[in-house]
């Protein structure tokens, strides 16, 4: 009753502030409930339906504790990579990209820092709950509020003490809506889960820099121009769906105009995503102009998993557990005694695997609802953390590249490693699972108890 009387006056004071502005009160309450699957007339009628339901699956709880113990096997593989991210953060301003064991060797990117790994390792920081990696986390968030442009962007590349990346003397001044969409992303979820709102004017800026990237003339968001043409990417939009949206949950109770209108950019960006990349056994990474990109790659398949499983109506997507895994076999390899996949279709034969890759698909599986398939995929991920280079606190490189000469591939990598323990997390923390990339209902369940 305390939870329904707390909904009851926040959905009051929407309301009135609805009334204010002349929005449709009855539309907007019946969409608010809906999205939390909300019956404010529900008597208990529901709950007897859960426990008939609940008593129809006790003949998979064998299966589901052996893959407990599978996931509870793997605290060492978690704790080792925490402690990885945080090495890798430590007395810097931003993390490090990458354990870099040989200067001379990798002196290219010794002390770079992205913000796409800035954004993917402040989430996992922030998700593991101990005063110190929460301090990290936000430490991180703070130090990139101060570099944001003035269009609201970030650049793609920046080094560890947060000045623009040089390369031979040159500033490395390259943009990445993608990237961008999911440093939003990390402000957003930070947002939604300490219920906090310091930085809700960077996340602002930003939200108008991406919805700046927006297709005129057939919707989308332009990740980059390449020979003149607009490259789309489905992964960086369904980035951008997730930033915008959840960023439009944390002003709903601030200021629902920017509410609505951020909330309605996410929705025509999602159906973009499902008029033009995901369709009936087809999955497209994107278009350069009118054209299709060839070759669609692995993380492209993961996130459409994402963005689909998100979905509170997904029914004529057609991609379901069997379509991912038909999809990703595709690209599946094992080299020597090493599982894995490669980057794309075209990589299927070298001898690379992307190991980064393999750290999201847990995720994938868990949220389309094969929670078997998740543990295992996690605890192929260990077997790459045993090829990790030296004896510190070891992280997972992002690719392994099994041939006599290796790249910088091979290096720890905080972006794979931070994957990694979000999936760990996900399948150990249901209120994880449950606001990372989550439902659009269970999102706004999480706002109106903050």
């Amino acid at each position: 009753m305390k939870t329904l009387s707390k909904i009851f006056v926040i959905v009051l004071v929407a309301l009135i502030t609805c009334n204010y502005l002349g929005i449709n009160i009855k539309e907007q309450a019946q969409s608010l409930m809906a999205k939390a699957n909300i019956n404010i007339f529900d008597k208990g009628e529901n709950k007897d339906k859960e426990e008939v339901q609940n008593d129809d699956n006790q003949g998979s709880a064998y299966m589901i504790d052996e893959n407990t113990q599978k996931i509870s096997e793997l605290k060492g593989l978690y704790d080792e990579i925490i402690k990885f991210i945080l090495e890798q953060k430590k007395d810097r301003k931003l993390i490090e990209n990458y354990w870099v064991y040989d200067d001379t060797k990798y002196k290219y990117i010794k002390g770079t820092s992205g913000i796409y790994e800035n954004a993917i390792a402040a989430i996992a920081l922030l998700n593991h709950g101990e005063k110190e990696t929460e301090k990290e986390a936000i430490d991180i968030l703070k130090n990139l509020s101060l570099l944001q442009n003035s269009d609201g962007s970030w650049y793609s590349l920046y080094d560890v003490s947060g000045n623009i990346y040089k390369r031979e003397g040159n500033d490395l001044k390259s943009l990445s809506t993608g990237y961008n969409a999911l440093l939003l992303y990390a402000y957003s979820y930070y947002t939604i889960f300490t219920g906090e709102g310091s930085f809700l004017e960077t996340m602002k800026k930003s939200a108008n820099y991406i919805l700046s990237k927006a297709g005129p003339k057939n919707g989308g968001i332009i990740d980059s121009i390449q020979s003149d043409k607009e490259i789309k990417t489905t992964k960086s939009n369904i980035y951008a769906y997730y930033a915008l949206r959840e960023y439009a949950f944390c002003n709903i109770k601030r200021d629902y105009l920017e509410y609505k209108e951020k909330s309605k950019a996410a929705d025509k960006i999602a159906e973009w995503i499902k008029d033009s990349c995901i369709g009936k056994n087809t999955v497209i990474k994107g278009y350069t102009g009118a054209d299709k990109l060839k070759y669609t790659d692995i993380d492209t398949f993961i996130t459409a998993a994402f963005f689909v499983s998100s979905l509170e109506n997904n029914i004529n997507l057609n991609y379901g557990i069997e379509d991912f895994k038909n999809y990703i076999s595709q690209i599946s390899k094992k080299v020597g005694n090493i599982q894995g996949y490669g980057f794309d279709i075209d990589d299927k034969d070298s001898n690379l695997i992307w190991c980064e890759g393999v750290c999201k698909m847990p995720i994938a599986f868990f949220k389309l609802g094969d929670e078997k398939s998740s543990s295992e995929a996690l605890s192929i991920i260990r077997t790459y953390q045993a090829k990790a280079e030296g004896n510190h606190k070891r992280g997972i490189p992002n690719s392994l590249n099994t041939e006599k000469n290796p790249s910088f591939v091979d290096l720890e990598s905080v972006s794979a490693s931070s994957w990694a323990a979000i999936s760990y997390q996900i399948l150990k923390q249901k209120d994880v699972n449950s606001i990372f990339l989550g439902k659009e209902g269970e999102i706004f369940k999480k706002v109106i108890g903050n």
